[in-house]
């Protein structure tokens, strides 16, 4: 039988709930994660009704305590979103205080590049480079994967070395569907298609399907094998979930809880 792992989730808040740590736990209840669970926020945010977001990041001295006070096992998993440029040091370097040995992280990676409405919010692309070199999984929208790869081609000082599998979100798109992409160290590529849903498009849906992506994966012990399992289940759930929706206070759909 297989234990369920802890997960310790870090990103920015969103005080509408739209997107964000508050979104994430707003999953974990939606999929009754009943792990241990540990939520770090690495900002305030402020979005919504169509105005560029803006985004102030936690005190590095704060952010870093509140990593290492953190009392989960050293083989949680972990789901990162939101990540201010000037914590990004601090973030990699706890990463390999927990596991000196060098391991590779059951790290799942949400980058956070700038917000839809407008408006940056995390770290730049080149900066996120030293979190992907440590990271399993690492889940981009199209947008956020050009900026990637532009980041990754165009800068010498970065690492060609990133994570175990990209997962990239609509990466292609008809009319009757939606095709995600993933794309292994190694660059082989396989698709991954959904029928596309009506209706608007409501907010913290890559927020929800990275936290969605870790509590599978939790769930199955963290091995490298479940995580195709782990993803499997987790863009199923969305496809379903991105379904209901309610206004959001900040102008947006959001997702409806079934609770």
């Amino acid at each position: 039988m297989t234990r369920t792992r802890g997960l310790i989730t870090v990103g920015g808040v969103d005080p509408s709930g739209g997107a964000g740590l508050l979104r994430d736990a707003w999953t974990h209840r939606e999929l009754d994660f009943e792990g241990p669970s540990w939520f770090i926020p690495s900002a305030w945010t402020r979005q919504g009704q169509g105005r560029p977001a803006q985004a102030a990041a936690v005190p590095a001295r704060i952010f870093e305590a509140q990593l290492e006070r953190c009392p989960l096992a050293a083989d949680a998993v972990i789901k990162l979103g939101l990540l201010p440029t000037q914590l990004v040091p601090v973030f990699a370097a706890w990463l390999d205080r927990r596991r000196p040995d060098a391991a590779r992280w059951p790290l799942i990676v949400d980058p956070v590049l700038r917000a839809s409405d407008g408006g940056d919010l995390g770290a730049s692309a080149t900066a996120l480079w030293e979190i992907f070199e440590r990271a399993s999984v690492v889940t981009p929208n199209r947008e956020e994967w050009d900026a990637i790869d532009a980041a990754r081609t165009k800068a010498a000082a970065v690492t060609a070395d990133g994570p175990s599998y990209w997962y990239i979100k609509s990466a292609a798109s008809t009319e009757a569907e939606i095709r995600d992409r993933v794309v292994d160290a190694r660059g082989d590529s396989q698709w991954l298609a959904l029928p596309r849903s009506a209706g608007p498009d409501p907010r913290g849906t890559g927020c929800a399907f990275a936290s969605a992506l870790a509590l599978a994966w939790a769930r199955r012990d963290a091995a490298a094998s479940a995580l195709p399992e782990a993803w499997e289940a987790a863009r199923r759930w969305l496809a379903d979930a991105r379904t209901r929706v309610v206004p959001g206070p900040d102008g947006r759909a959001h997702m409806r809880s079934l609770r």
